[in-house]
């Protein structure tokens, strides 16, 4: 039958379900190759064997409430060419958090560079309740080192220990008309669409990214799926 990535027919443009017994393993167009790995901060990331949305594995990350003030743990690959159209959709495991006023950690998303360089990101705000906020955060860096950082609640949370299907579809056009798009569950059901910048264009970065300047989380992904068409 093959892992979960290797059932899906035709291959999407990455694929990890972390099944193959290496964490930084993705199938790329179908050929298994490697995230690139970077970390600042305290943080580990291995393979999870208690939970896993697709048996017998998922990644998960650790960011310790004893290891400092922050920590960041990334996954990323960068596609080839430049794309006008993105679909991003993983699972996720949050199996604890500490709570922390107004901190929102960041889960992963897409990275486009050229003169100023723009991240767009799904992330959780680290509250005390059952179910975490779910946001999109927005950065925009310009040029001498300054950024623009929006931040937007959706409609949805992500349940504590339970596995949620999470999707961020993006789409960019040089002629204007971008829009970002959030869904939850499996099919998704829409919590968030908006404006995107629209004159961003060029090969883009896709992250697995937990970041958090408040320690204290470990959570897990499975089934980490793009689709980027040129």
């Amino acid at each position: 039958m093959g892992t979960y990535c290797e059932r899906i027919a035709p291959p999407p443009t990455l694929c990890a379900d972390f099944d193959e017994g290496d964490p930084s393993a993705v199938l790329v167009d179908g050929k298994l190759e490697a995230f690139a790995g970077a970390a600042m901060g305290t943080g580990t990331r291995a393979l999870g064997m208690t939970t896993s949305k697709s048996a017998p594995a998922s990644l998960r990350v650790d960011i310790p409430a004893t290891g400092g003030t922050q920590g960041r743990q990334i996954l990323s690959r960068t596609l080839s060419a430049s794309m006008t159209h993105v679909k991003i959709a993983f699972d996720l495991h949050v199996e604890a958090v500490a709570p922390a006023l107004l901190q929102v950690i960041t889960l992963g998303g897409l990275e486009m560079g050229g003169a100023e360089p723009y991240k767009l990101n799904l992330a959780l705000e680290a509250t005390d309740a059952g179910a975490l906020p779910l946001y999109v955060t927005e950065v925009f860096h310009a040029d001498g080192g300054s950024y623009t950082f929006n931040q937007f609640l959706t409609s949805a949370s992500v349940p504590l220990k339970t596995w949620t299907r999470l999707t961020l579809d993006v789409t960019f056009q040089a002629s204007g008309g971008g829009t970002m798009v959030v869904g939850i569950g499996e099919p998704p059901t829409v919590v968030l669409s908006r404006p995107t910048r629209p004159d961003l264009l060029g090969p883009p970065t896709l992250t697995l990214d937990l970041f958090t300047t408040s320690p204290g989380i470990t959570v897990h992904y499975d089934d980490y799926v793009v689709v980027a068409q040129p």
